[in-house]
């Protein structure tokens, strides 16, 4: 219900995260440039920062991804579980 206080959670616990997460950006969003370019940059930068994250953005999708491409988070989540779920 708070964003900057779940940001500053973020912040905390994300460094210390080892299992794998796919961040997936909306190429439509709320923001103008240059903002849009800003957010879409810090989403990757997070991303790029851990081998255990993965970067993917959909461009044609507002904030609710989940909506727009049902197909892409489905596939995500599939991928991420079978990684957390491999005895290799």
């Amino acid at each position: 219900m708070n964003y900057e206080n779940s940001t500053a959670i973020l912040h905390e616990v994300a460094p210390h995260a080892t299992i794998p997460m796919t961040i997936i950006g909306s190429g439509i969003t709320a923001f103008e440039e240059p903002d849009r370019s800003k957010c879409v940059a810090a989403l990757k930068k997070f991303a790029d920062e851990k081998d255990n994250r993965k970067y993917v953005l959909e461009p044609n999708a507002q904030h609710h991804i989940f909506y727009d491409n049902p197909a892409l988070v489905i596939e995500e989540i599939q991928s991420l579980y079978k990684k957390t779920t491999s005895t290799e």
